[in-house]
């Protein structure tokens, strides 16, 4: 497997720029789209091609007229007495607006029995935790089983192989070489749901368009008005960024990839890392939560706002929410 460019590195020196390696040519019956990543990017999407594979208002209160005062009258002399006024009923409340039910839990078969496990050490555990907080949230449509496998590349730290043309999966790499392995696992899983889980249409291709896909729209609406993708489309005039080191008063310097920028703001990549923040932020996982965290406050994190925020992220999850209930994946 090739290596993914860094998505742009500090200038230690003050000097713009970096070089970014390109790829090796692979042989003529294989190729592969490899997306610019960096040291700290969840994923490296690959694609092979194979030849000939194919809210009740309060009452209202009635005023009576006040008894008259007694007096004595012959019996026929009394004078009629005023009929009581009738106390109107209390006006129907308005009918409410519908509230969709909070999710109860997941409904389906279990992303897990999707997955054959051929991984070993820090790799196996992460993909046995993470897949077994994804079934405790929410389950499956009629997936392929694929293996997931230890990956050993230093730059790529996770992969999903597919079938170019017809989107069928291969199977899921990862890499221990990470200091967020869990959350790499759940991306890729991300992945696996959308070419594989969630049904398209037939104005998709090889890639879902997200935007006109009617079961997204809630989510690519909440994804284009958050901050963080906001702040990703603001880098693509610039040439350099900006992080602040722990301890440090003074901000440093990063060039710049604007090939790594618009591979952050695919349809695709949006979506695994917004299912694995969803996944991270669902399943209440400690270690999750910390791998988050500090690939927030990463130079990388801080350069690029590849993860939202906890509040910014708020709609993008109640989405996701929605989205699992529709395909009967929640209860």
């Amino acid at each position: 497997m090739s290596s993914l460019s860094n998505g742009g590195k500090e200038d230690t020196k003050g000097e713009v720029g970096a070089s970014v390696r390109s790829h090796r040519r692979q042989p003529e019956l294989f190729s592969r789209e490899i997306p610019p990543a960096s040291p700290k990017l969840n994923c490296q999407c690959t694609t092979i091609p194979i030849l000939d594979i194919d809210e009740q208002p309060e009452w209202s209160q009635t005023l009576h007229d006040p008894e008259p005062e007694e007096q004595d009258y012959a019996e026929s002399e009394k004078p009629e007495q005023p009929a009581k006024p009738r106390v109107a009923p209390p006006p129907k409340a308005a009918n409410p607006v519908p509230v969709p039910p909070k999710p109860k839990g997941p409904a389906g078969p279990a992303v897990s029995n999707s997955l054959d496990l051929q991984t070993k050490g820090k790799v196996d555990r992460a993909v046995r935790d993470v897949t077994k907080t994804i079934d405790d949230i929410h389950g499956d449509g009629n997936l392929t089983k694929i293996p997931i496998k230890n990956s050993y590349g230093k730059r790529a730290q996770g992969a999903f192989w597919r079938e170019q043309f017809n989107n069928r999966p291969i199977r899921i790499d990862i890499s221990p070489n990470s200091d967020h392995v869990k959350l790499n696992v759940a991306h890729e899983i991300g992945h696996l749901l959308d070419y594989n889980g969630i049904p398209r249409g037939a104005i998709h291709g090889s890639n879902r368009s997200f935007m006109l896909d009617p079961q997204f729209s809630g989510w690519f609406k909440a994804v284009k008005e958050s901050e963080a993708i906001k702040s990703i489309e603001a880098l693509k005039g610039k040439t350099h960024g900006e992080y602040l080191k722990p301890g440090a008063e003074q901000t440093t310097r990063w060039t710049l990839d604007r090939k790594h920028i618009n591979y952050l703001l695919s349809e695709n990549e949006m979506w695994a890392r917004s299912y694995a923040q969803y996944i991270a932020t669902k399943s209440g996982d400690s270690e999750m939560a910390t791998e988050l965290d500090k690939q927030r406050a990463s130079a990388y994190g801080q350069v690029y706002n590849s993860q939202w925020t906890d509040k910014d992220f708020e709609p993008i999850g109640k989405e996701i929410d929605k989205l699992f209930q529709g395909l009967g994946w929640i209860k």
